[in-house]
């Protein structure tokens, strides 16, 4: 049997679930009925759905009601879906935080490593602007804005280009990540800082010497 049904409306959120990914067709109740009629009752599924107040905290729900659930029936829960999702999504974080780590801690090696050994090649510069009347505090602070430079340019870059990422990612996921942004933000400033103060120190040491 044919109908003409007329589309009045449309909606890429799943309908039932996350797993009910094939179309659903919301008709009228007396289309409905003429189908049901006309229709094999073994083709028929029935479906009982809840609306909760606040799916995100309903553990304590989807555990009691699979408990009385008879093991032929087929649960779908959106807090299923979203509890392995935040797994998925921690696993990945740890991932993305330890490579990041990884390439941070090598900047910061690798920039240390450079200026310390620029450090004994300028040591002569740096004895001649003594003897000329530079003070040791002039010299610290011309190197204390070289070092910010060297440092705060990668760290501004890489904070500006996660920013979009950042928000595309939260909009996509429908999860608030700028929170999680600042915090790693803030880690890997920190990261920084102990590597613009190490090789301060160890820079200003050498061209003392």
């Amino acid at each position: 049997m044919n109908y003409k049904l007329n589309v009045a409306g449309t909606d890429i959120k799943p309908f039932i679930a996350l797993d009910h990914f094939s179309e659903t067709l919301v008709v009228k109740d007396a289309v409905y009925n003429d189908i049901k009629q006309n229709k094999d009752k073994t083709n028929i599924v029935n479906i009982t759905g809840y609306i909760l107040k606040n799916d995100f905290k309903a553990e304590k729900f989807v555990s009691d009601l699979q408990k009385n659930m008879t093991k032929e029936s087929n649960v779908l829960t959106f807090y299923e879906h979203y509890k392995d999702g935040l797994k998925l999504l921690g696993m990945m974080a740890f991932i993305g935080l330890f490579i990041g780590l990884l390439f941070i801690t090598a900047t910061g090696s690798i920039i240390y490593f450079k200026l310390t050994m620029e450090a004994r090649e300028d040591k002569s510069k740096f004895m001649t602007l003594s003897k000329i009347g530079v003070s040791r505090d002039e010299i610290r602070t011309a190197v204390s804005k070289e070092l910010l430079i060297l440092f705060g340019a990668p760290f501004l870059v890489a904070a500006i280009n996660t920013y979009p990422a950042t928000i595309a990612l939260g909009h996509m996921l429908a999860l608030k990540l700028m929170n999680i942004y600042i915090i790693i933000l803030i880690i890997y400033a920190a990261i920084y800082c102990i590597y613009y103060f190490a090789t301060l120190k160890t820079y200003m040491k050498i061209v003392s010497e």
